[in-house]
């Protein structure tokens, strides 16, 4: 008996579970619904056309129809008290309720003022003037108002919104014929409208303006920045002037590189854990992960990837061994391996097409090399052997025939692998040793990441105190080390394409 009970027990639980583990995935409701509604005259019955409506809370803006008539779609559920204006006619309202995918029906009727009192002149002379175009992303609106009685004083609404959007309400019962714009978006049209409110609450409407932002700015250097405790990717002008943060998300988002082309921006990210490159748009919109195979190795932090020349391919290291993938992640190829012992860390591919420059170290930081070889790794030649000190970012001259690269002179060595003395120097291939261009470095402090600009003339890199005390900053100069100019604070890792 006992054990019947005992099974029976067991059986509905079962049940139970079998029941809520099947339900189906509640489904997010719709909380939207819509106002409709006629606009007509106490007197006559008429419909009245061109009568202003809005909502409190406010929404949007319409005016009626020839028939009368208005529609909103799209309304959050909730109370809202719609309200009609017409030059002549007393502002009229009605209060609703709407609730989800449900239409509710919001009729006005106005009736009409019989008064001395004019109405404003509708608002005019716009700034910007209506069409205007590369607009600065932070403006102000301005426009002219006035009255044809004397002494009335004016009041202004604002209805401000892009072009996927109906125009809502910013700003009501305004005094000041301007409203501050800031932070819109990069080559938008934008749409304004106001309306002008007299003493006695008689109105005049503006025609519907607009214009267009500047487009986005074609921007030729990135750089990484801890500006928030957090690494992001960050766009700037050659003069470090206009800066435009591109990533933001909770995690290392580091060395970013600029496709030869221009087109795209490469950079290492471990938002998946491991470090692995991603390609995104050069205004930062479509953010996607190329690689399967993570860039790892002895004291590799997801950095030293490069791009082929042709812009469709990029180079990387996995331990002792060199890759290189298709920009849409496929292809992967083994290009080299080093010796045992020895990982690859950072690359560089000639603009020729026809040599890799790659830096490889031991396990010790300090164990390090340059090599140039030809890009399927045959004909390892090296250029810059170990020394003491460590060694970092060679990178190739847009003529294909010489490297920069930074080298710790004094020698220190330590396991924190903090470096004393980091100085930049360039090689030619017809030559047999480095140049220093670090002619006037401040003295304690560390040249590093240098990268040629586009035109072979100056080179970008970052500078930091030895102590590591503050942030790098960007800094340029001539390929001789004249010229020396700050240009970012706060960066690293910089690429000028």
């Amino acid at each position: 008996m006992e054990q019947k009970r005992f099974t029976r027990i067991i059986g509905v639980c079962l049940i139970i579970i079998l029941f809520f583990a099947c339900k189906d995935e509640t489904l997010a409701p719709i909380t939207t619904g819509s106002i409709t509604g006629f606009v007509t005259d106490a007197e006559t019955g008429n419909p009245i056309a061109e009568a202003s409506i809005s909502t409190t809370p406010g929404t949007s803006a319409l005016t009626t129809d020839s028939t009368g008539s208005y529609t909103f779609l799209d309304i959050p559920e909730g109370g809202y008290t719609v309200k009609a204006t017409k030059l002549n006619y007393k502002t009229a309202s009605v209060g609703i309720t709407v609730k989800a995918e449900q239409t509710t029906v919001a009729n006005i009727v106005m009736e009409r003022v019989e008064s001395e009192n004019k109405a404003p002149h509708p608002p005019y002379d716009p700034d910007p003037q209506n069409g205007a175009v590369d607009q600065p992303r932070s403006l102000d609106l301005a426009w002219m108002g006035s009255d044809p009685d004397v002494g009335d004083t004016l009041i202004y609404d604002v209805y401000f919104g892009d072009a996927d959007a109906l125009i809502s309400l910013v700003s009501s019962d305004q005094g000041d014929t301007t409203y501050a714009l800031e932070d819109l978006e990069y080559n938008t049209t934008y749409h304004w409208q106001i309306i002008a409110k007299d003493s006695e609450g008689m109105i005049a409407n503006s025609p519907v303006w607009s214009f267009i932002t500047e487009p986005y700015p074609q921007h030729r250097i990135v750089f990484a920045s801890n500006r928030s405790n957090n690494f992001e990717i960050y766009s700037s002008s050659n003069d470090g002037e206009d800066q435009i943060q591109l990533t933001s998300e909770p995690s290392r988002d580091w060395w970013p590189r600029i496709s030869p082309n221009r087109d795209v921006i490469a950079f290492s990210s471990d938002r998946d854990v491991e470090s692995h490159i991603y390609l995104m748009n050069m205004d930062g919109s479509d953010v996607k992960r190329i690689t399967s195979l993570p860039i790892s190795g002895f004291h590799n932090y997801g950095v030293g990837f490069c791009w082929s020349p042709d812009g469709h391919r990029l180079l990387y290291g996995y331990f002792d061994k060199l890759y290189a993938i298709d920009d849409d992640g496929s292809n992967l190829t083994e290009i080299a391996q080093d010796s045992a012992g020895r990982h690859f860390i950072e690359c560089d591919w000639s603009p020729l097409g026809d040599k890799i420059v790659a830096l490889t170290i031991g396990d010790n930081f300090y164990e390090s090399e340059i090599a140039l070889m030809d890009i399927d790794g045959s004909n390892r030649t090296v250029l810059v052997g170990d020394s003491a000190g460590a060694m970092g970012s060679p990178s190739f001259a847009p003529d294909g025939r010489q490297i920069v690269f930074a080298r710790d002179v004094s020698g220190h060595e330590i396991a924190s692998g903090r470096q004393l003395d980091s100085r930049i120097f360039t090689f030619h291939f017809d030559s047999t040793r480095a140049v220093d261009i670090s002619i006037d470095k401040v003295p304690g402090t560390n040249d590093l990441n240098p990268v040629w600009s586009p035109d072979g003339a100056k080179v970008i890199f970052s500078n930091v105190p030895n102590d590591i005390s503050v942030s790098h900053d960007i800094w340029i100069m001539d390929i001789n080390g004249e010229n020396r100019e700050k240009i970012i604070t706060g960066g690293r890792m910089p690429d000028w394409q």
